[in-house]
């Protein structure tokens, strides 16, 4: 008879993103998805097959999160700029253990650059959808008046979420919190240009 898993997969997935979000996943072993996990090697391997799959699991279930909650968070937040506005700021304010690590999506991203398909396929896919929110949120600053009528919306969300990267990037290499509110008002600023 077959022993029960005494471990709740999900858990297990989480621990194993840390893991990938700190090291990426070259430098992963399998030896430190175990050990952060806490299971044992044949767990592993009859749970999540094996490490590139523990990987793109655990960057589907990151990036959907993360979108997700970028998506409330421009959906509750008005007047549409304050939510574009606090989108911008949420790629450069992260906690302490945070610090320096970046996203899990964007270092995905630079990781595997265009080579991987599966990789490619989940981060557009998200980004897809973050990118839909932001150009609702910009109609709707265009329906208000806060935003000309000419601007471009698809355009614009593009330059919104191409700063947000830089914004994530700029916080992980360390630049100056001044200097990454700066981009981000500057940016908001040329939105609003007529």
């Amino acid at each position: 008879m077959a022993r029960p898993k005494e471990f709740e997969r999900d858990d297990a997935l989480r621990a194993g993103l840390e893991v990938f979000w700190r090291k990426g996943f070259a430098p992963t072993t399998t030896e430190d998805l175990t050990r952060a996990m806490g299971i044992g090697r044949q767990s592993f391997y009859d749970t999540f097959g094996d490490k590139r799959q523990c990987f793109l699991d655990a960057l589907r279930a990151y990036s959907r999160h993360e979108i997700g909650e970028q998506v409330a968070l421009l959906c509750r937040t008005s007047p549409p700029l304050a939510a574009l506005r606090l989108l911008l700021q949420s790629a450069v304010t992260c906690t302490p253990e945070r610090q320096g690590a970046g996203c899990l999506a964007m270092n995905a991203a630079v990781e595997f650059g265009a080579t991987d398909a599966e990789v490619g396929a989940i981060l557009q896919a998200d980004a897809a959808v973050l990118q839909d929110a932001v150009i609702r949120r910009l109609t709707d600053a265009k329906t208000d008046g806060t935003l000309p009528d000419t601007l471009d919306v698809e355009q614009a969300a593009r330059m919104v979420l191409c700063t947000r990267m830089g914004l994530v990037l700029g916080a992980k290499t360390g630049q100056p919190a001044a200097q990454l509110q700066q981009t981000i008002d500057f940016t908001l600023e040329q939105l609003t240009r007529r």
